[in-house]
């Protein structure tokens, strides 16, 4: 049952800082949303869970605010609600799923789901944590690219950046690209925290899902080429531990996390992932053939740009490496294809000086 609540009295108490109650004062459609999604979520959830939710996951009813903790929850709830919303037999929330774990906060999946069809689908999700400061006008054309995988020499990294850097410029004269830290190793922990959640045995219609949320297309692409290229995670060679999470089926790449933080300035619904934009990528080291239905059924029930990328071909000269033009192939697709080609914005909404 639906927990009743004031909220014009728990926003008296809560955080300027919190989004949730800045839309509820500007009367705008991301707190609106919010509480649709609530609705259905609580059916499901004990009351307890429910004030957790709120009162400590979502910060309500608080004078402090923590941004990263915000959006993490906030991220995901989408996971979980997308989840939520396929014809299910069941659904549970935060429930632990393995049969040689206990029941140690921690230990348990975001959610999982039984659909009508018979598949039944175990979910984690995931986002890495931000530095919350504000960025300087001065910087905001700036955007920070890790180099594909793991590069065998100091001078290999070195060109390896320089060609990513001309012809990520290339296709977008208005940013300036600079080198950062390759993340590689937080996705290897999101791999293996999940598979320490994730049954490790599971039969041809069961499938354990790790959803990340991500901020820009650059960012997805980067996560994308962490798993694919030079000693990736779902690679052959990869430089982590693939025992450790050769029971994670599937990963979903989203941009959840920019539509959250860009909830006022994007077209659809933040709290809804078919609205944005997702990329699904299967792990090589499972045997996931054998579950064609159950990831077939799972795919077409999230919207998706796979087949499209699959066929699309980066504009280049005929010298650029294809292992490049590869590592470039979703950040060019939504720029040039989507927004530039087709008006699809699924990321910010085009600005009326373009109209």
């Amino acid at each position: 049952k639906y927990m009743e609540l004031n909220f014009e009295e728990i926003f008296t108490n809560t955080s300027e800082l919190n989004p949730l109650k800045m839309s509820f004062i500007q009367d705008t459609g991301y707190f609106k949303d919010f509480v649709s999604l609530l609705v259905d979520l609580s059916r499901k959830m004990t009351e307890e869970d429910t004030k957790d939710l709120l009162f400590n996951k979502l910060q309500l009813n608080r004078n402090t605010f923590n941004e990263n903790q915000y959006y993490q929850v906030a991220t995901e709830l989408c996971v979980i609600y997308h989840v939520y919303t396929l014809n299910k037999a069941y659904f549970n929330y935060e429930k632990v799923v393995r049969d040689d774990v206990d029941q140690k906060k921690g230990k348990q999946p975001e959610c999982t789901t039984k659909t009508d069809e018979g598949f039944v689908f175990n979910v984690e999700a995931k986002s890495p944590e931000r530095n919350t400061e504000k960025i300087p006008e001065s910087e905001s054309n700036r955007t920070y690219v890790a180099n594909v995988g793991r590069a065998d020499t100091k001078d290999a990294a070195i060109n390896q950046f320089n060609m990513l850097k001309n012809d990520l410029e290339s296709c977008n004269e208005n940013i300036e690209v600079l080198p950062k830290k390759n993340d590689d190793n937080k996705l290897k922990d999101y791999l293996y925290s999940a598979g320490e959640k994730f049954p490790t045995k599971t039969n041809d219609n069961e499938v354990n899902v790790l959803f990340v949320s991500l901020d820009t297309v650059h960012e997805i692409q980067e996560y994308v080429n962490f798993l694919c290229f030079n000693m990736g995670l779902f690679t052959k060679s990869s430089f982590a531990d693939i025992e450790k999470y050769k029971n994670v089926d599937l990963v979903v790449f989203t941009n959840s996390y920019y539509r959250q933080r860009n909830h006022d300035n994007i077209n659809g619904c933040a709290w809804w992932l078919n609205d944005g934009f997702n990329f699904l990528t299967f792990n090589p080291h499972t045997n996931f053939k054998r579950k064609e239905k159950a990831l077939s059924y799972f795919a077409s029930n999230i919207s998706n740009f796979n087949k499209q990328i699959e066929c699309y071909r980066v504009p280049a000269t005929p010298e650029t490496p294809q292992d490049l033009l590869d590592s470039l192939r979703i950040s060019s697709f939504v720029k040039q294809q989507l927004e530039e080609k087709e008006g699809v914005y699924l990321f910010q909404k085009k600005e009326s000086s373009d109209a």
